[in-house]
């Protein structure tokens, strides 16, 4: 590509407007076992059948500007969960959630969207905790254990390798479940 071609591209690429409907987001049943990938594939086909304006990055592999606010695990079931989608113009927010709920699978949903003129913070920078809630038999008290201590170390597999973290400086509180349910927990950390 020749100098001034790509000096026209980066021009164009830096004029270019982004309308982001910052959405809420539920994720529950079989949809949990989407790794986060799959999870964006899902959101980027939904947001092309229902005909929505998706602003694409530049370059050779163009991608749907979408930021989520914490990549989720597998297996993890989220209430409100943060989306950023980029749009090419302004749009309402309800009849964006309405049309991009009728094409998510059974499982995902938006609950709600708005539209944020200039967002001067991407999602990721402004989601700094996260609640959780966890279900067992015992889990109170292991928990509480746990959060007593000063160290909480724990091991994970890292590109083949083992690699441990200590995580008790991440957790913020532990209460009581607020069903009131004695195997159940919830608790802060930060994100």
């Amino acid at each position: 590509m020749l100098q001034s071609e790509r000096a026209k591209m980066m021009t164009m690429q830096e004029h270019q407007t982004a309308y982001v409907q910052r959405c809420s987001f539920a994720r529950s049943g079989a949809t949990v076992y989407l790794g986060h990938l799959d999870l964006m594939t899902c959101f980027e086909r939904a947001c092309r059948r229902a005909g929505l304006p998706i602003l694409y990055s530049q370059g050779y592999n163009p991608r749907p500007m979408m930021v989520f606010a914490l990549p989720l695990g597998v297996g993890i079931e989220t209430r409100c969960d943060y989306l950023d989608v980029s749009l090419k113009c302004p749009y309402d927010a309800s009849k964006f959630t309405e049309e991009l709920n009728a094409f998510l699978p059974d499982g995902l949903r938006i609950i709600k969207s708005k539209e944020i003129p200039e967002p001067k913070d991407s999602i990721m920078s402004i989601v700094t905790t996260a609640s959780y809630r966890f279900e067992a038999k015992g889990i109170r008290s292991a928990m509480e254990k746990a959060l007593s201590e000063e160290t909480l170390i724990v091991t994970k597999m890292a590109k083949g390798k083992e690699k441990q973290t200590d995580i008790r400086p991440l957790l913020i509180s532990l209460s009581q479940a607020s069903d009131g349910d004695p195997d159940s927990v919830e608790f802060y950390a930060f994100a």
